[in-house]
This record gives structure tokens, C-alpha cells and sequence, in this order.
């Protein structure tokens, strides 16, 4: 098993019982991985997508904010680190947006940062967007969800003034399909 795996089993066992030495563990193991897998290694962000991951969870269940800053650090590196494919910034993205949602100002920069890789994804899934579709948006499975997150996390934030600038991004030309979605997100917000 790798250093990563164990460490993902260790921070999947915490959610279940609440070790805190699992997750102590868990982090130490990423931080390990991390070092393996120097610039520009392509699976770092990985690396740092999981490392941020732990930290959250560990940051969920003792609410210590040194942990919700540390994973925002990692999140934020594993989004910008451009020698990674962009559907993995983008899971990174979201990742960081769900951990950040209630808790961390930093919420609508992750939802910006997913939104800025939406027109990378749409020409990469362009070719195979018919396996990809549902019905009931006609939205990639794996897009559906970000308009809707970065709705809901402005209104949480009552900030609907900072998502403003999205409603007008290059996404909506380049990616026409998904139009109808922001359009829905204005009145909401």
C-alpha cells in the first residue's frame, strides 16, 4: 500500500471513530507523499488535494482554525499548480469550496477558481459530453453542481455582490450550454 493510500485509509477511519491519532497520522503520511512528489510532479496536486482533505476533517471535528488554514493553503496550491490536468485543480476546487462553505472566507475563491477551469473542462469533455449529460439540466454530470454551489455559498456568505462578476465570465461564451444555469444563478442571488 502507498504512503497516500494508508494515509486515506487512516483519515477515512477518523470520520468513523474519531482517533485522533489516525488522523495525526494520516497528515503526517501526506506531508511525507508530498516531499516524493516535488515541482513538477504531476500528481501533487493529488498529493495536496489529500493532505488538505485530512486537515479539513481533523479542522470538522475539534474546530482548531490552525487546521482550516493549513487546508486552505493546500487547497489553494493544489488549484494553482499548473502542471496538473485541469480536472484535477478543478476536484481540488470543489473539495476546498465544500470545506471552506461555512467556515473560511476563502469559500468564494474556491468557487472562483472552479468556475475559472469550467472552459478547460467543457473543450476536454466536449468530446464525450453524451455519457457525461443528465436530462434534467443538460449539464456534465461533473459540472452540474458548481453554479448551484456558488449560489448557495453566496447566499450563506450574503455576499451575492462578490459572485456578480461570474455571471458574465468567458464561461458563458465559450460554454453556451451551461448559460442557462448562470442566468438562474442571477435571480437567485
Amino acid at each position: 500500500m502507498s504512503l497516500i493510500g494508508l494515509a486515506n485509509a487512516l483519515t477515512t477511519r477518523f470520520s468513523q471513530n474519531s482517533r485522533f491519532g489516525d488522523i495525526d497520522e494520516a497528515i503526517t503520511l501526506h506531508q511525507e507523499a508530498l516531499t516524493l512528489r516535488p515541482t513538477p510532479h504531476p500528481d501533487r496536486t493529488r498529493s495536496l488535494s489529500a493532505l488538505a482533505h485530512s486537515l479539513g476533517n481533523k479542522f470538522l471535528k475539534l474546530r482548531n482554525f490552525p487546521d482550516l488554514e493549513a487546508a486552505t493553503m493546500a487547497f489553494r496550491a493544489a488549484v494553482k499548480y499548473d502542471y496538473t490536468p485541469a480536472s484535477q485543480r478543478f476536484h481540488a476546487a470543489r473539495l476546498w469550496a465544500r470545506h471552506a462553505d461555512a467556515y473560511h472566507e476563502s469559500a468564494l475563491e474556491a468557487y472562483q477558481a472552479a468556475i475559472e477551469l469550467l472552459p478547460q473542462l467543457a473543450v476536454l469533455y466536449s468530446h464525450v459530453r453524451k455519457y457525461y449529460y443528465q436530462e434534467a439540466m443538460g449539464l456534465p454530470v461533473m459540472l452540474q453542481p458548481v453554479p448551484f454551489d456558488l449560489a448557495s455559498g453566496a447566499k450563506q456568505l450574503n455576499s451575492s455582490k462578490q459572485v456578480e462578476p461570474f455571471f458574465g465570465c468567458s464561461l458563458c461564451n465559450f460554454a453556451p450550454h451551461l448559460m442557462t444555469s448562470v442566468m438562474k444563478l442571477q435571480t437567485w442571488c
